[in-house]
């Protein structure tokens, strides 16, 4: 099976014409890490998976990254930790959940400036769930952390998010009930971004349903 990176079209910014690229990896169950020159979701010996680039050429695309072991079936809950260190602060980063085989998934962005959205991709298609929406309990700012927690009711098909263990919102949604969880960042475009002297670095680590790194 093959998974690509997916190209990002902020509101208002020009969209590089960049063909489609491609990486090799098995299944929904096995780790998939972006390895593009020194674009790469790799282990920064702190306890964090950490997404970097500073090279140009991919801009405003969004990469991520399953975990191992991650599928649930249905989920019951994932729990991540996150913090962006540099980069254009006007673009999310976050997690994804209930990830099928077929590249379909939930969506959970978060911004610097405490804002959140949730999306649902079904095909080529990506519908906002939760457009993004200001809270009180995200922390604000760089090489902040916040806390993620997405819980599931399979009776109700009620998705229930927490921020830093706070009760934020809920969702319903019938069209998937489970599978894999990972990270997802994105690197803005290129009159915002300023390679190389400030990176795109963001770190990761999930707690639920399985800790990574380990």
């Amino acid at each position: 099976m093959v998974a690509r990176l997916k190209k990002t079209r902020p509101a208002g910014t020009a969209v590089l014409a960049l063909a489609v690229l491609w990486l090799c990896l098995a299944s929904c169950s096995d780790p998939y890490s972006a390895s593009i020159e020194n674009i790469n979701f790799r282990e920064d010996g702190e306890g964090f998976r950490r997404f970097y680039a500073d090279i140009p050429g991919y801009y405003n695309r969004g990469f991520y990254y399953f975990l191992s072991g991650s599928r649930q079936e249905p989920m019951m809950a994932v729990q991540s930790q996150i913090k962006k260190i540099s980069g254009f602060d006007d673009v999310g980063f976050g997690v994804l959940f209930c990830m099928q085989d077929n590249g379909d998934y939930y969506r959970l962005l978060i911004k610097t400036d405490g804002t959140y959205s949730v999306t649902r991709k079904s095909g080529e298609l990506k519908q906002p769930l939760i457009d993004w929406t200001a809270s009180d309990h995200l922390e604000q700012g760089y090489d902040v952390l916040n806390e993620i927690m997405i819980t599931y009711d399979y009776i109700q098909q009620r998705f229930a998010i927490f921020f830093n263990e706070v009760p934020e919102t809920a969702f319903i949604d019938a069209s998937f009930s489970g599978g894999c969880s990972g990270f997802y960042a994105i690197i803005g475009p290129e009159q915002l971004e300023h390679f190389p002297d400030e990176p795109v670095d963001i770190r990761f680590r999930q707690i639920l349903p399985i800790p990574d790194p380990q």
